[in-house]
């Protein structure tokens, strides 16, 4: 990447930060969709909210995912190991403990536990989070500048077992209670390699003609393949079905060519949504207060909607309100509080550790200083 573009990453930054935030809406519309969620309201069931929702999601954590990756391999790169490891262990790694169990832990047991233990319940909305510090891991010591595009047909490949190990781990008890943890790293793995690909071809991918061309792709494939889909719906699965045994039979109706597809289908979106959605936030490159507020207040955001949207969902619902003013009221409050809370608290040292703003420790940044002035 051009040493020239590493200072115009403010509007990707913010995009990471927006894609976060986000989830405050999207949480908020499962209260009142027609889904079975943590807290579902009994007064409403609105389609065209879920609908929209389930959009927006439909790229959502694949694009932040993607970001986390290329924004790794940046600080990897221009800072080194030591440096890099630091950052990440301040950043997410101390925040990621420190806020399970302040808030985490008594969302579970106050606000979730129905006297059955899951642990992917209990990890909740913090599931990005445990995603991303495996991802780190990885990272840190497998991969490299050299040898991570072998880890892209890799990721590929982990992608489209994904659904199959989800459902073979669901067959085994103790397994599952950490089965949508493991099909998450599966699944989201492709993008933070993505993502790592994006920082060593950023000044090639981020030109006009190739944001027309991929456009034009995104359009025309999405369109071809959500027509083959329901073709394949239509037709009822595998084509083999009169030729194939009736065990094998039953396992593979567990898995039609309509979930490859649709898996296809939601890969190429996803990466063309994120891919444009880069494109555009990569015209802003002049920061402001409240784009600062925007990007660091995100976490904070982020883990204290969650708790705040089921239980502001269940007081809401005792009030004679329409679904305009019960949604909007939800998000709002489940936006605001937090944001004021980010506000209020944000120096006090205590809390900028929780939330992973506290600074680099001074030792290390001399020596990445000495490094970078050496090279």
């Amino acid at each position: 990447m051009d040493k020239n573009n590493i200072n115009r990453l403010v509007g990707i930054d913010l995009l990471r930060a927006i894609l976060i935030i986000t989830g405050v809406f999207y949480h908020a519309s499962l209260v009142v969709a027609p889904v079975s969620w943590l807290y579902t309201s009994p007064h409403y069931n609105s389609y065209a909210i879920g609908l929209f929702s389930e959009f927006i999601h439909l790229f959502r954590m694949e694009t932040f995912f993607l970001l986390s990756g290329f924004f790794s391999t940046l600080l990897l790169e221009k800072k080194g190991k030591a440096y890099y490891i630091e950052n990440r262990k301040n950043r997410i790694l101390i925040p990621s403990i420190l806020l399970f169990l302040i808030v985490g832990i008594p969302q579970y047991y106050f606000i979730i536990y129905n006297g059955t233990f899951n642990y992917d319940s209990m990890i909740s909305h913090f599931w990005f989070l445990q995603t991303l510090i495996a991802f780190i891991a990885i990272q840190y010591f497998f991969l490299n500048k050299i040898n991570y595009r072998k880890y892209i047909l890799l990721s590929l490949f982990l992608y489209f077992l994904s659904p199959l190990v989800y459902y073979l781990f669901s067959k085994i008890e103790i397994i599952n209670l950490f089965n949508h943890s493991i099909s998450q790293i599966l699944k989201y793995f492709i993008y933070y390699i993505i993502g790592i690909y994006l920082y060593f071809n950023y000044d090639k991918l981020i030109k006009k003609n190739n944001f027309i061309k991929i456009t034009t792709i995104t359009v025309s494939t999405c369109i071809i393949l959500t027509a083959l889909t329901k073709i394949i719906l239509d037709k009822n699965g595998f084509l083999f079905t009169k030729i194939l045994p009736i065990d094998i039979i039953l396992f593979l109706e567990k898995f039609p060519l309509h979930d490859i597809v649709e898996y296809t289908l939601h890969l190429i979106y996803a990466l063309s949504i994120s891919f444009i959605l880069i494109y555009i936030f990569s015209k802003i490159n002049h920061t402001s207060k409240q784009i600062t507020f925007i990007v660091k207040s995100s976490l904070c955001i982020y883990i204290l909607h969650h708790p705040l949207i089921i239980i502001f969902g269940k007081i809401l619902d005792n009030y004679n309100l329409n679904l305009f003013s019960y949604f909007t009221l939800l998000s709002t409050i489940a936006l605001l509080i937090p944001s004021l809370i980010f506000y209020i608290f944000r120096e006090n040292s205590f809390f900028k550790k929780i939330f992973g703003l506290d600074s680099i420790n001074p030792q290390i940044r001399n020596e990445t200083l000495e490094i970078n002035q050496e090279n």
